[in-house]
């Protein structure tokens, strides 16, 4: 999980995403008029993962205007903007449609989480690679093993509630009101369970 801090204006995302990329990123040139994929992810601290480095544009750029967005995206290389396309995000709140959000897509939601314990109803059970030789297999383990998990909650009129984590770490998400970005990700109720049934939003980016 990464702490954004939101471009204020068109003018600061362009000179901060048209950074000519990493050393190895012959194509890419600073200023240049043209961003690509190799200076969003330069800026995203992300290498290969091309729905990541769209999230971290979207979360970037949320305090813009659609208007100004959209400026900033005619910027993008051809491909960039294919890829963009291909990964758009979802911006919604903690209301029943919520729960409908495909799994893997990406998701910005508003709200304020509160840390949960190893026994909430909201924790399950996550499928995660393991190597076992040369093989890789998947098992199921509890979600905290892996995550620290807190409840996002919607508005007093709705009183829904959905879960989110983040990879387990020492910093704890403060119960303040933030802007989330991650991924939707599966979530089963218990090991028997053969078809998941729940979900969770995993964190990658929050802007306090």
């Amino acid at each position: 999980m990464k702490k954004i801090i939101p471009f204020k204006n068109v003018d600061e995302a362009i000179e901060a995403l048209d950074n000519g990329g990493r050393f190895y990123n012959l194509f890419a040139k600073e200023d240049d008029g043209k961003i690509s994929a190799s200076e969003v992810g330069k800026l995203a601290g992300v290498f290969v993962d091309n729905q990541q480095l769209v999230l971290y544009f979207d979360i970037a750029a949320a305090h813009l205007s659609a208007v100004e967005k959209d400026l900033v995206v005619s910027k993008m290389t051809a491909n960039m903007q294919k890829t963009y396309v291909k990964y758009t995000t979802d911006r919604s709140d903690i209301s029943d449609s919520f729960h409908t959000i495909a799994v893997s897509r990406n998701v910005i939601v508003e709200g304020a989480p509160t840390l949960v314990d190893s026994k909430s109803e909201l924790v399950g059970f996550i499928m995660v690679p393991i190597m076992v030789g040369k093989v890789m297999i998947f098992s199921l383990v509890p979600i905290t093993e892996q995550y620290d998990v807190y409840e996002l909650r919607g508005g007093v009129s709705t009183g829904n509630s959905f879960p989110v984590a983040h990879a387990a770490a020492k910093e704890k998400l403060q119960p303040k009101n933030m802007l989330i970005g991650g991924v939707m990700k599966e979530l089963r109720s218990s090991k028997e369970e053969k078809i998941p049934t729940r979900k969770f939003l995993e964190i990658l980016y929050i802007v306090e």
